[in-house]
């Protein structure tokens, strides 16, 4: 699916409450769920739903709810919910500690290694 947060990213100005409304009508919207459908599939009250049209604040488990339900990353919804920035949910590249490493993946990035040299 293609929202305004997967192909091009949101603006500052949309990273409110009032965009995180506006992401979930245009989820809804695509997937021709209705808002009852939202609350039941994402474990809020329905009273929520209003709360969030009028501009109040989801919270991480509700954000992740509504991930789940929609198919998407958590972080993408956590942006539109303005529970992290756009910059906290960057992902960067981390290094594996070689102590949580199986023997056999181990043995694998040696011989990568030794191949190059």
């Amino acid at each position: 699916m293609c929202t305004r947060l997967t192909c091009g990213g949101m603006t500052d100005d949309e990273n409110t409450s009032s965009g995180w409304w506006d992401y979930l009508q245009a989820n809804l919207r695509a997937r021709g769920m209705s808002t009852g459908e939202l609350a039941r599939g994402a474990r809020v009250d329905r009273s929520r739903l209003t709360d969030w049209k009028r501009g109040g604040k989801a919270s991480v488990d509700s954000a992740r709810a509504v991930a789940a339900l929609f198919g998407v990353s958590p972080l993408e919804a956590m942006v539109a919910a303005g529970v992290i920035s756009r910059e906290e949910a960057a992902l960067r590249e981390v290094r594996p500690d070689p102590a949580l490493l199986g023997d056999e993946e181990l043995v694998e990035e040696l011989r990568r290694r030794l191949r190059n040299c």
